[in-house]
C-alpha cells in the first residue's frame, strides 16, 4: 500500500492559491485582496493491492475421513514466507488418479519458479512431506498401504548415527487382530518411506 499526500491552502474570500508554507509567514493576509481567512484542503490518496485465491476439495462418502478428501485443489495469490512476497499458486492433489501438480509463479516478471507434476505416491520430502530429522521419541505413526495399516511407537534415531529399533504393530484392516513385531533397520526405511507418501497420516 502506498499514500499520497496532497495539500492545498486558499485564500477564503478570492479563491487565490497560496503557498504551502502559509503557516509559517509572518503577515498572513492575501496578497490579492487583504484577508487574512484561508481554507486548507488535504487529499489523502491510498492505493490499496487485493489478493485473491479460491481452493477446495472433494470428499468421497465411500471412504473414511483419513483417506478424505480424495481431490484438494488451490488457485491464487498465497504469501511466500520466506520473504514475504506474494506468489500466485497452483495447486492439485488427486488421489483418485494418483496426481501431485505444483506451479509457483513470480506475478511481477512472469517467471515460473517451481514447477512439480508427478505421481502422488512419490510426492514426499518436499514442503509439508518433508519428515522430522529429529529425534522423535513416544510417537504414534500411522501408515496406509493398500489394506495393510502399519502402527509404530517407538524410537527414530538419524540412521547415519544410531542403528534404530522401530516397535511396531502390523494388521490387515479386516483383521483387527494385531501382530507385535521388531523391524529391522531396512524395513524401518520402508516404513518411514510409506509415511512420508500422501497416503500416510501422522497422529
Amino acid at each position: 500500500m502506498e499514500s499520497e499526500v496532497d495539500l492545498t491552502i486558499k485564500c477564503s474570500n478570492c479563491d487565490t492559491d497560496l503557498p504551502r508554507n502559509w503557516s509559517s509567514f509572518t503577515k498572513k493576509i492575501c496578497p490579492k485582496c487583504d484577508s487574512n481567512r484561508t481554507t486548507t484542503t488535504i487529499n489523502i490518496v491510498d492505493n490499496f493491492s487485493f489478493k485473491k485465491n479460491i481452493k477446495g476439495k472433494v470428499k468421497n462418502k465411500k471412504y473414511n475421513s483419513k483417506k478424505n478428501p480424495r481431490y484438494k485443489f488451490f488457485h491464487g495469490d498465497e504469501l511466500r514466507k520466506n520473504d514475504g512476497k506474494w506468489m500466485l499458486k497452483d495447486r492439485i492433489i488427486d488421489k483418485d488418479n494418483d496426481k501431485y501438480f505444483e506451479k509457483v509463479t513470480d506475478p511481477e516478471i512472469g517467471e515460473v519458479i517451481h514447477y512439480t507434476e508427478e505421481p502422488l505416491s512419490e510426492h514426499f520430502h518436499h514442503g509439508s512431506a518433508k519428515f522430522n530429522k529429529r529425534d522423535i521419541m513416544g510417537t504414534t505413526y500411522n501408515a496406509y498401504n493398500g489394506d495393510m495399516h502399519i502402527i509404530g511407537t517407538g524410537y527414530f534415531y538419524d540412521i547415519s548415527t544410531f542403528t534404530p529399533t522401530l516397535k511396531c504393530h502390523a494388521y490387515q484392516e479386516v483383521k483387527p487382530k494385531a501382530e507385535s513385531i521388531i523391524l529391522s533397520i531396512e524395513e524401518i526405511c520402508v516404513c518411514k518411506f510409506l509415511m512420508m507418501r500422501m497416503i500416510t497420516s501422522f497422529s
